[in-house]
């Protein structure tokens, strides 16, 4: 009775590992975002025949709201963001992207019962210089806003 419990105690503890490694596994950034530029690469080469060039993705400061992280950027000349989650051990996993040829992307964020409205753009220099957007009931708001830095270095030519 005792080796059977044993061994018992044994298959739980090793299924408790086994689950926990795989979650750890399931959340491949560190809590830090190191190696999020190649890791972003490779989430976008999913499934595509002519891989994205390294150069021709650009990172910015991302922002926090509520359990996500959005993280917006150009790929290839088009205005996006990935979406990443973080776990209970505080590494993060992408969660989902989008990208477009648009000149601003938007999207409706809900967090702790509250609508948030982000969104991202530019102007011809590359930087967003004033959105103007008109909320439910309300009139039209102008904004004024400060360039968000680029994270992985300079623009790419071409």
């Amino acid at each position: 009775m005792k080796k059977r419990v044993l061994l018992f105690s044994a298959a739980a503890v090793l299924c408790i590992l086994a689950g926990l490694t795989a979650y750890h596994c399931s959340f491949p950034l560190d809590a830090d975002r190191n190696g999020l530029e190649p890791a972003a690469l490779q989430w976008f080469n999913r499934g595509r025949s002519v891989p994205y060039e390294a150069d021709r993705l650009q990172l910015y400061q991302s922002v926090t709201v509520g359990s996500r992280t959005y993280v917006p950027l150009e790929l290839d000349g088009r205005l996006g963001y990935l979406c990443l989650s973080r776990g209970f051990t505080g590494r993060y996993k992408f969660d989902h992207s989008d990208h477009g040829t648009g000149s601003f992307c938007n999207g409706v964020v809900e967090s702790g019962g509250e609508r948030m409205l982000l969104f991202e753009g530019r102007n011809g220099d590359g930087r967003i210089a004033r959105a103007v957007f008109s909320p439910e009931g309300g009139g039209p708001y102008a904004l004024d806003i400060p360039a968000s830095p680029r994270l992985s270095g300079e623009r790419p030519s071409g």
